[in-house]
């Protein structure tokens, strides 16, 4: 596989988790009063997986900025839809602290592959 081709796969997949985990919190129904197991389970749930900061999200949306950038995906100057869309998708998936260590790490790699990574 060519090097221009790894970084589209790889990026290909970050969007295909990025479009599962969205998938899945909608697929989630909305808790009744009535509804005390689903409840219940939200409330383990969040206690179990805690929600990421507004500041590390930020900070995703900027190193995907930047590297969507860098392989030359996105325009920068003319962003049009992909960057408002990709911020409703991950506002919908209701993203965790461990989901944002997940995707910027794979951000991360793509910068290593197209040569942008620490040296």
């Amino acid at each position: 596989m060519s090097a221009l081709r790894t970084p589209r796969l790889i990026i290909g997949l970050l969007l295909v988790a990025a479009g599962w985990i969205a998938l899945l919190a909608d697929a989630i129904p909305q808790a009744r009063a009535d509804d005390t197991p689903f409840e219940v389970r939200i409330t383990i749930r969040n206690h179990r997986f805690e929600p990421a900061t507004v500041d590390e999200i930020e900070a995703l949306y900027a190193h995907g900025t930047s590297t969507l950038a860098a392989m030359r995906f996105l325009d920068p100057r003319m962003p049009k839809r992909l960057l408002p869309r990709l911020r409703r998708l991950f506002a919908r998936a209701g993203l965790e602290k461990e989901e944002v260590n997940i995707l910027r790490g794979i951000l991360a790699r793509i910068d290593d592959l197209i040569g942008r990574g620490r040296r």
